[in-house]
């Protein structure tokens, strides 16, 4: 409380240190109204909210009082003690003896117009933990749920166990059910940061899991089955259809038969079908070639990839040598041309 120089601050005291005088708690009996039978004209506005307005009466009590600010009430059903939740209010400026309550909240104390509704002031804890669950799958349906739940709690000032909010949106209310709070069981949700989870809605179906597809060539996820043995004779045909489709299938098999294609052009490459040297010489300036050079190069015979002159006395008789020397160590020895030398 402010202190204006009268005397020292006191509980017990009003302002400036002179008594109070007032009641120490509020619990007041009212008749119960929709917002709608209140004079004000924005009472769609007064709808989107846990408000409530109170009479003049209700505001000098509670200015002598020694209250948490904001003001938070506890609104029970006069005839059930078991109907009870928890609201803030908006404005003292109802009739003496009336209260006017948004009509989703009498809807949860089951009460009806003109019925009698007790208020009694409370202090609440700040909430940490918030479960909801909706009423109706439509809701999670929408574009972002979470941004309009988030927009219409702004509006509130606590939260009760058990009771039934409600949320409108595009000409339409959602209902939503108070499953779980924490730390208690009516929370004041102003100026607080908590957790929100939600529970599936009623009559909400778990969709069928969807089969997977077969693995297309070339994904990342699955590596490529291993190749069959195509090696392998099989006695029925049904095995080697199989086989054959296997085949088709796998991408192994397209790998292989690239392999081979391209082991086949490189041993065509390294074994070419021209033959080295074999062409006919030609003179620089453009003349014939003489009859003696042309004879020699005639003369040359090929062998493998590569030409050898033809047998020369000189060969023949170091090869006669050779058979001499190593007469019956080897059983032949073959010369130029297939001929054989034994």
């Amino acid at each position: 409380m402010f202190n204006f120089g009268f005397g020292g601050q006191n509980h017990n005291n009003g302002f400036g240190g002179f008594p109070r005088g007032g009641p120490e708690s509020f619990k007041e009996c009212y008749r119960c109204y929709s917002v709608a039978m209140h004079s004000r004209s924005n009472s769609l506005e007064m709808e989107k909210g846990d408000k409530i307005v109170l009479p003049q009466s209700a505001f000098n009590k509670l200015a002598r009082m020694n209250i948490q600010y904001p003001m938070l009430f506890c609104l029970s059903n006069s005839k059930s003690s078991n109907q009870k939740t928890h609201c803030g209010v908006l404005e003292f400026s109802a009739e003496e003896g009336k209260c006017y309550v948004p009509h989703w909240m009498m809807q949860n104390l089951l009460l009806e117009e003109g019925a009698l509704i007790k208020v009694d002031n409370v202090s609440l804890p700040k909430a940490t933990y918030v479960k909801l669950r909706p009423q109706s799958i439509d809701f999670v349906k929408l574009t972002n749920p979470k941004a309009v739940l988030e927009t219409t709690l702004r509006k509130f000032t606590c939260l009760t166990v058990g009771d039934q909010i409600c949320v409108p949106h595009n000409n339409r209310n959602y209902y939503i059910d108070v499953r779980e709070l924490r730390p208690g069981n009516a929370c004041s949700i102003i100026e607080t940061d908590c957790n929100v989870d939600f529970e599936a809605p009623a009559g909400y179906k778990e969709p069928a899991p969807v089969p997977k597809a077969p693995d297309a060539v070339g994904d990342s996820q699955s590596p490529p089955k291993a190749p069959l043995d195509v090696g392998k004779k099989s006695g029925s045909a049904n095995t080697k259809v199989d086989s054959e489709n296997s085949k088709k299938r796998n991408p192994s098999f397209d790998l292989a038969k690239l392999a081979e294609e391209r082991a086949e052009r490189m041993r065509k490459l390294s074994n070419p079908s021209v033959v080295p040297f074999s062409g006919q010489g030609r003179r620089v300036d453009g003349k014939t070639l003489s009859a003696s050079v042309s004879s020699k190069a005639k003369s040359n015979t090929m062998v493998g990839n590569t030409t050898l002159p033809k047998s020369s006395p000189t060969l023949k008789r170091d090869l006669s040598k050779f058979k001499k020397k190593n007469k019956g160590k080897i059983s032949g020895v073959w010369g130029d041309n297939g001929r054989s030398l034994k």
